[in-house]
């Protein structure tokens, strides 16, 4: 009787600590549950920030390429207005060349029309002795020789046809010829051509038939 009694008594005991171990059960399983889910957690974590790393890796030497790239170009360009600058400076340079070229050529051309025409001066001083006559002859063949070389051409002969471009008109001498109308009848002075531009017009007179008017 007392065993059956005791038994009973310890029953509700027995059960207390059935459920207190069958809660602990559950809370260890619990436990483990979410520590498996920590873990998963942490794995995707240490995964994304692998990834991370790799992409900041990445990234980092994508932009020290573009870096490197970017120098090696404004290099370049650096290089290119230097090499502008030079050019320039050169181009400068052959200008001013140029220029002082042209005023010491527009000088050797002065140069040259005057020496033409004190030669001439001499000309008309010595055209009645024959001598010098023939001398001059000389200078002047040697003289055409040399424009022809310098590209220098004379104009003003006289039967030439007036040409209000090439000669400066400064005498009208009457003819009753009417082919000689318009042509040169006398050549004061010689004019000069140099690549096409009229440095100097021929100074000359030319012949007026009856019934034409003077220019």
């Amino acid at each position: 009787m007392f065993g059956r009694r005791k038994t009973s008594e310890l029953k509700p005991l027995l059960e207390t600590i059935r459920e207190q171990v069958s809660f602990i059960a559950q809370s260890v399983n619990t436990q483990n549950g979410l520590q498996q889910k920590l873990n998963e957690l942490s794995q995707k974590i240490d995964e994304q920030n692998e990834n991370n790393r790799k992409m900041q890796f990445s990234a980092a030497q994508e932009f020290d390429q573009m870096r490197k790239a970017i120098s090696r170009q404004s290099d370049s360009f650096e290089d290119l207005l230097d090499t502008i600058s030079e050019r320039t400076q050169e181009l400068d340079a052959l200008s001013e060349q140029l220029k002082n070229a042209q005023k010491k050529e527009r000088a050797l051309l002065q140069l040259s029309i005057c020496c033409r025409e004190q030669l001439g001066l001499i000309r008309n001083q010595i055209q009645d002795n024959q001598a010098w006559a023939d001398q001059f002859r000389m200078m002047d063949a040697d003289a055409a020789k040399y424009l022809h070389a310098a590209h220098l051409q004379e104009i003003g002969m006289p039967g030439e046809t007036v040409d209000f471009d090439l000669h400066e008109v400064i005498k009208v001498i009457d003819t009753q010829e009417e082919r000689l109308s318009g042509c040169v009848a006398v050549v004061y002075r010689r004019g000069m051509i140099y690549n096409g531009e009229v440095l100097m017009k021929a100074q000359v007179a030319a012949y007026k038939g009856r019934g034409i008017a003077s220019e």
